[in-house]
């Protein structure tokens, strides 16, 4: 834009405008997507992390029940070891009320998306208050105080129960969520890939007929008017697709640029046709048709994907597999370590076989990385901070068949660890805190060129308040860190378009 201004050719300063909006466009429109399924991963995790809190509240009133029968058989207990299990009783009823709030918090944000799932955290936030929890807590905080270890016995073996069936409702919701989630997104899945069956066929019976029909043919224009409905059919294959990437990480970039092609593609097939020059656009039909039947089958593995996964953004599967490959990479290092160590210790000679296996464990794990990579899409906004490990990882697997063992090699490798640890702590919440508060985050501005700067900085600004209202909604500060590392590539690639 800028080389045009100053050329004065007032087309290309057109043309410029144009594609200068229409990326301006599409980073509002990523910006909205990401924004979207980052609320549906969020919803993922809280009733993940609820359904984790109402196990660890049945596990610390267990011990507190063992513990008490254990002192119940001293006829003579202190009064300061009456006190300890009264505090620890106190410690369970307030982490109980922090549970509440959290659910209360839960289901006021689930009324906006999913008012089943609201009406399912509303039932088990009444059953607490009838069961009179955090009462009974008290009651018994009171009885191990005043030494009635019985009547303490009791109520504890009574607030296990309440609380085992407590935990049992978390679970029943979160996978019924998870299930409603799952269902919605692969309904979606199956329409949208049963929509791009159909435009493929018709898009093979309209090269066809342009295969067939010469460039006088009265049919010219009736086989345009077909190839322009069947672009608005994909247009609207686009949207859907859209709108299922708000939902899940596993429509993958890919099939974005595979339907580009796609209406590339139809746009030259309709401009041959105008041009009356059908054999032409039976070339372009054909590549649409290839692009069609391509993003069939990118859809398929989608749908394999979404199956296997145990949520419907697939987020959680990510942290997991990631967290594996972390594992396998620690007891790499060490047993690579541990050779190194032999050999500073006199043996000159490595174990050649030892040295294949490691370089074959590292190999390993370097594949399951790309694996990875690939079925995220190759997404920089969730894999960004793995940047080119793989390439660190291949490196290690040549030193390793080469027997060179030395400093530098074991540095590599921690530094591997490092970074698969830092990925996973990038976007994975704590255990929960009581001081979680929303920080204020600043946003770089990226710089424009002066004639434009105004309009830009209106516009990153707006973006930067959607930012910064995203950051404010309760998120943890690891996750909100995942937020603004997205919006930080996202204006990067902006920049680089214009």
């Amino acid at each position: 834009l800028q080389e045009a201004l100053e050329e004065a050719d007032m087309e290309e300063v057109k043309k410029a405008m144009e594609r200068f909006q229409l990326s301006v466009e599409e980073f509002e429109r990523r910006i909205e997507r990401t924004y979207e399924l980052f609320k549906r991963v969020e919803m993922e995790r809280k009733m993940d992390q609820l359904a984790q809190m109402a196990e660890q509240l049945t596990e610390e009133q267990k011990k507190i029940n063992e513990q008490v029968e254990e002192k119940a058989q001293e006829k003579d207990l202190t009064p300061a070891e009456q006190e300890q299990l009264a505090n620890q009783e106190q410690n369970l009823q307030e982490n109980t009320e922090y549970f509440q709030e959290k659910l209360e918090q839960a289901r006021e944000e689930f009324e906006q998306m999913m008012a089943e799932m609201a009406e399912e955290l509303e039932q088990i936030r009444e059953f607490m208050e009838q069961q009179g929890l955090t009462e009974q807590m008290q009651q018994m905080q009171q009885q191990l105080q005043q030494g009635q270890m019985q009547s303490a016995q009791q109520t504890g073996q009574d607030l296990q129960r309440q609380l085992e069936m407590l935990q049992s409702m978390m679970q029943q919701a979160q996978q019924q969520m998870n299930r409603q989630m799952k269902q919605e997104v692969l309904q979606a899945m199956q329409k949208v890939q049963q929509d791009m069956l159909q435009a493929s066929y018709q898009q093979e019976r309209l090269m066809q007929r342009s295969q067939q029909t010469g460039a006088a043919s009265p049919q010219v224009p009736e086989i345009a008017r077909q190839q322009a409905r069947l672009r608005e059919n994909a247009t609207y294959i686009i949207k859907q697709l859209i709108d299922i990437s708000k939902q899940t990480f596993f429509i993958s970039p890919q099939m974005s640029r595979i339907m580009s092609q796609l209406m590339n593609n139809m746009q030259e097939a309709l401009q041959s046709l105008e041009n009356r020059n059908p054999r032409s656009a039976a070339r372009s039909q054909q590549e649409a048709m290839a692009n069609f039947n391509q993003a069939i089958m990118s859809m398929q593995n989608s749908m394999n994907q979404l199956m296997q996964s145990g949520t419907a953004s697939g987020f959680e599967q990510f942290l997991q597999q990631l967290q594996q490959m972390a594992g396998q990479q620690g007891q790499l290092n060490q047993e690579t370590l541990s050779l190194f160590q032999q050999q500073g210790k006199g043996r000159l000679k490595l174990d050649s076989e030892a040295l294949a296996r490691l370089a074959a464990q590292q190999e390993m794990i370097r594949r399951s990385l790309e694996q990875l990579h690939q079925q995220m899409g190759n997404r920089k906004d969730v894999l960004g901070r793995l940047g080119d490990l793989g390439q660190e990882m291949q490196e290690v697997v040549e030193d390793l068949r080469k027997q060179r063992v030395d400093k530098r090699l074991i540095e590599r490798q921690q530094r591997i660890l490092s970074r698969l640890l830092d990925a996973q702590r990038s976007v994975r919440e704590k255990e929960y805190s009581r001081k979680r508060q929303a920080e204020r985050e600043e946003v770089r501005v990226t710089q424009s060129p002066p004639e434009l700067k105004r309009e830009l900085l209106e516009r990153e600004n707006k973006l930067r308040k959607d930012l910064l209202e995203a950051l404010k909604e309760g998120y943890s500060s690891e996750y909100k860190e995942f937020i603004k590392a997205y919006y930080e590539i996202l204006s990067r690639q902006a920049v680089e378009q214009r």
